[in-house]
């Protein structure tokens, strides 16, 4: 098994932020013995995530993203997905519940325009609980690869990686 990354923001490419995740994400592979065989870091841009996703070389199996996914104008890769894997985006009611549970349990007003802009999810993506956020994890298939989309922010994107994504990886390495 192989694995490709793919990091996505404007913040990583004009130096406000650092692609630290990429670097987390390619430890834990290879703990579990999964060669990374590239990193990419694109911006928020529709063509750049598409020209990234088709940059991935054919003998990729799992093809692991951050960010993008959350409530920010800027945060698009959300509907790229969606245009990509030739998906309809609708409600999910697992999701607004998920995101007003963490509204409640932070204290925090329940915005409910941004709470139903939040829960708009690919239909053919399986949904990847997000404990620390609001922008759920979105896993996907094509071309004989996985794809998973994890949040941009590090703390998010950690915990989904390695309470749900890391897991099924693991198994499938036999590591």
């Amino acid at each position: 098994m192989k694995a490709a990354i793919i990091a996505i923001g404007n913040e990583l490419l004009n130096g406000i932020s650092s692609d630290t995740n990429s670097v987390f994400i390619r430890e834990k592979l290879i703990g579990i013995g999964i060669p990374t065989e590239s990193i990419q870091v694109v911006g928020d841009k529709k063509g750049s995530i598409i020209n990234a996703l088709d940059s991935v070389a054919a003998d990729i199996d799992v093809v692991l993203c951050t960010g993008g996914l959350g409530p920010t104008h800027d945060d698009i890769t959300m509907r790229v997905t969606a245009d990509y894997f030739d998906s309809q985006i609708g409600p999910s009611t697992e999701v607004r519940e998920q995101i007003e549970t963490l509204f409640r349990k932070r204290g925090v007003p329940v915005n409910r325009i941004s709470v139903r802009n939040q829960s708009l999810v690919p239909e053919k993506a399986v949904l990847i609980p997000n404990l620390n956020g609001t922008a759920p994890g979105l896993k996907f298939s094509k071309y004989g690869k996985r794809y998973y989309f994890m949040p941009g922010v590090p703390v998010e994107m950690k915990n989904m990686f390695m309470q749900s994504i890391l897991p099924e990886l693991r198994k499938e390495s036999n590591r």
